[in-house]
């Protein structure tokens, strides 16, 4: 496993102070989510989740769909015909935010120009965030920052990802640390510190790909500013617009 780090200056505007008012314990950890879609029905899309876009407008079409290979025979899907750069269509998980975590989602890439599909970390609106990312074009993994709807690489490798095959790709997140793993093999270490506070997760794709996601599984790390049981009266709703 190699570690990698990276030196900045300064941070992408003021990061927000917002928290979800209503987090619910998993049934693994306190204040952990394991997300299927089971029980969402076919050709709707499910309530917990916030679809915005960053560089357009056009967050492409998320849905619930038939696919028997997933683990619960259901999948959420997104798909589009619109082939422009620079658009990364969203699905921001909304029960929570969070700085210090775990987090896993079951993916498989379809088709698509670019081919590629990942993670949301320590989002704060649809302009600012951390992004990994698995390319079944290029096989590889990359690390990004996304800074005013400007993507950063921050660390790349090569990785076997695979088209129209599911892989797991995992993060654990811990201060200025993030680990990667595709498929439950550790590949890198990385640090960065442009958002260093609680930030909204989710999925992460690309342009014109058809890429179903299975599971997403969150389990928050040693967090003292994290609460699951007695949010603020005071906590600020999300707003994904920057």
């Amino acid at each position: 496993m190699r570690r990698v780090g990276t030196t900045v200056n300064g941070r992408a505007g003021e990061l927000s102070t917002w928290l979800e008012r209503h987090v619910m314990p998993g049934p693994d950890m306190a204040g952990a989510f394991r997300v299927n879609f089971a029980s969402v029905p076919l050709g709707s899309v499910p309530a917990d989740f916030s679809f915005v876009c960053t560089g357009g407008h056009n967050e492409g079409t998320w849905t619930i769909v038939s696919e028997t290979t997933a683990l619960e025979g259901k999948a959420l899907e997104h798909a589009s015909t619109e082939a422009t750069n620079g658009y990364w269509p969203l699905a921001i998980h909304m029960p929570c935010a969070i700085a210090n975590f775990d987090i896993e989602a079951r993916f498989k890439i379809i088709t698509g120009t670019m081919k590629r599909a990942g993670l949301v970390l320590r989002l704060i609106d649809r302009n600012n965030y951390y992004a990994v990312v698995a390319s079944a074009l290029e096989e590889r993994i990359d690390f990004y920052r996304v800074i005013n709807g400007s993507m950063q690489r921050l660390w790349s490798t090569e990785a076997r990802v695979i088209l129209n095959s599911w892989h797991v790709l995992g993060v654990s997140v811990e201060a200025d640390h993030f680990t990667i793993s595709l498929d439950n093999r550790s590949i890198a270490t990385i640090w960065d510190r442009t958002f260093p506070g609680r930030g909204r997760v989710g999925l992460w794709t690309e342009e014109d790909n058809v890429t179903r996601f299975d599971h997403l599984h969150i389990a928050p790390r040693s967090d003292p500013q994290y609460d699951a049981s007695s949010p603020e009266d005071n906590d600020q709703p999300f707003n994904p617009e920057p």
